[in-house]
């Protein structure tokens, strides 16, 4: 499983994410819990994704996570990545 944070802001409530639309590296995530991940003391959305469901390649050095909001707004990042090989 590959794990991603959507994270809590003074100006963005993750409470407020459609979890069903969420798509990382074109995947949909296998669940997801609140919790405060960066100790700001508000809730933030953490994701699990299966590894083998992620359109990434050996190559690839960036991934996307998008997602709609309730509000009828969407959200997406983007952050670099690195493929670790098999042993």
């Amino acid at each position: 499983m590959v794990t991603v944070a959507v994270l809590s802001s003074p100006t963005f409530n993750p409470v407020n994410v459609i979890v069903d639309t969420v798509r990382f590296a074109g995947a949909s995530s296998e669940k997801f819990v609140y919790k405060d991940v960066n100790s700001d003391g508000v809730a933030d959305l953490v994701l699990h994704f299966r590894i083998h469901d992620l359109q990434l390649t050996s190559d690839s050095t960036e991934a996307t996570l998008t997602a709609e909001l309730r509000d009828g707004g969407s959200i997406a990042g983007t952050d670099s990545v690195r493929i670790v090989p098999k042993k």
